[in-house]
């Protein structure tokens, strides 16, 4: 029976040669090249259970990510090239955010969950919070704005160019989904069909 291997090295800067034989893969090359990982934790108070997840990386080094601890819930974060920790906090009723790009400015575009209405209750924490998903856009200077297309029911930021144009998607009051450009406050709808496409 004959085995096949091929070897495709994408980031490598010597040249690889590859020969396809019946048992083996002869590969002749000066060097693997070697890659350094480092793992990113925001630390946790004692007890307290969490996770991190890191979403995007630009030219300069710079991280966006989230985390989601016990006790405060999901926010973002972006790291610098020292690895230093800014939170991404938008308005008092945005309880959670969650990047999703970062461009080469450090403009950040990504989820956002806003409280839109305070329901008082009896039983802890005396208040039941009823939400939305909006996408948020982040400028350089750290100031938000919460993006919603209008009478959509939620919307969600998923990338950013470095025009501070951003993409994502967002859901009608039917209940369907839809693509969306924003650019400097004004919304454009994106619908592309597909042939024999089904909903």
């Amino acid at each position: 029976m004959q085995s096949n291997r091929w070897i495709v090295c994408l980031s490598c800067s010597i040249l690889v040669f590859a020969l396809r034989t019946s048992s083996a893969l002869v590969l002749a090359a000066d060097a693997i090249p070697a890659y350094r990982f480092v793992t990113v934790d925001i630390p946790t108070p004692k007890g307290q259970l969490g996770f991190t997840t890191l979403a995007d990386i630009n030219e300069s080094g710079e991280i966006s990510g989230g985390f989601t601890d016990t006790n405060l819930g999901a926010f973002g974060f972006v790291l610098d090239k020292k690895m230093r920790q800014i939170q991404v906090r938008c308005s008092k009723d945005v309880i959670a955010t969650v990047p999703q790009a970062i461009n080469k400015h450090g403009e950040i575009a990504g989820s956002a969950t806003v409280v839109i209405q305070r329901i008082p209750s009896m039983i802890p924490p005396f208040e039941i919070l009823i939400t939305k998903t909006s996408g948020f856009y982040r400028d350089k200077r750290g100031r938000c704005t919460l993006l919603d297309f209008p009478n959509a029911k939620l919307t969600e930021a998923v990338g950013i160019n470095d025009d501070g144009q951003v993409v994502g998607d967002y859901q009608d009051a039917a209940g369907n989904f839809h693509g969306f450009f924003w650019d400097a406050g004004l919304f454009l709808t994106i619908d592309v069909t597909f042939p024999n496409a089904t909903v």
